[in-house]
């Protein structure tokens, strides 16, 4: 539950400073449904797949790079 507050907390701020960078609209993120994030043993760049509702109440899909779960292990 940590990584996935953690994980939607790191891609709002992205969208941010994304948009404050090129202009671009904020992501519409009205409700996150899953979060899906690949098994390593090993700190690494990850694929992780987000499942979300935007505020019209249609579902996306967006992936993103994150670290694995090992690299927050320590």
């Amino acid at each position: 539950m940590k990584a996935k507050i953690l994980a939607v907390a790191l891609l709002c701020l992205a969208g941010v400073a994304h948009a404050g960078e090129t202009g671009a609209p904020r992501a519409d993120i009205a409700r996150v449904l899953s979060i899906e994030i690949p098994a390593s043993a090993s700190c690494e760049t990850t694929t992780a797949l987000m499942t979300y509702r935007d505020s019209q109440g249609e579902q996306h899909q967006q992936s993103y790079l994150r670290a694995s779960e090992a690299c927050l292990r320590g």
